[in-house]
């Protein structure tokens, strides 16, 4: 009997065939995301997790003056480098909806989130409401599974160690910052210095 791929594979695969069609020129560009979700089983209740890119292919079309070896750097073997709990009102979908990918902004909105959630571990009333009045991806935070999860992590530095964030954070004055002179949106500045932070990663 055929052994199913896993989630990886398959992501793995879809960045090898993607590769080769931006390289090429021939065949259609296939989205790793879309097969990526893999069953979570460490919680009282199982459920999914979603691989999210850092940002799209339309978008490094745009600003890349080399489109294949920007798209190897953004995507290969960056299958754990964001993954959320998938449900219908994901980080997934708000990330991208509220900050156009932006993952600095993204930090900033979860670091937010442990700060209101210190000492908590239950999504009381009081508590979901505070989370949706003051984080930009608040409806997102308060799904049980991806409350449990991000608390799973214990606080904001223990979430960016054990995802291998440190790389995309900007302080100043011990304060996380959005990235400097990116202006307001998912700009070509932007771009760059997401570019110039995974040549570091």
């Amino acid at each position: 009997m055929r052994k199913e791929k896993s989630s990886q594979e398959k992501y793995d695969e879809d960045v090898r065939h993607s590769i080769g069609v931006l390289k090429s020129g021939k065949g259609n560009y296939v989205d790793p995301d879309v097969r990526s979700a893999y069953l979570c089983k460490d919680f009282k209740q199982e459920f999914y997790l979603a691989q999210d890119g850092l940002c799209g292919i339309n978008e490094i079309k745009k600003y890349s003056t080399d489109v294949v070896a920007d798209y190897e750097l953004i995507r290969e073997n960056k299958f754990d480098l964001l993954v959320w709990p998938r449900h219908r009102v994901s980080i997934n979908v708000m990330r991208y909806s509220k900050y156009r990918d932006r993952i600095d902004l993204l930090l900033i909105d979860i670091e937010k989130f442990y700060k209101l959630t210190k000492g908590e571990d239950e999504l009381t009333e009081d508590l979901k409401s505070n989370i949706k009045e003051n984080c930009g991806l608040g409806k997102a935070y308060i799904h049980p599974y991806t409350f449990e999860w991000l608390k799973s992590f214990g606080d904001f530095d223990g979430f960016v160690r054990a995802r291998n964030l440190e790389q995309f954070i900007e302080k100043e004055d011990g304060e996380q910052i959005e990235w400097k002179g990116c202006g307001a949106g998912f700009t070509p500045e932007y771009y760059k210095a997401l570019i110039n932070k995974l040549k570091k990663y």
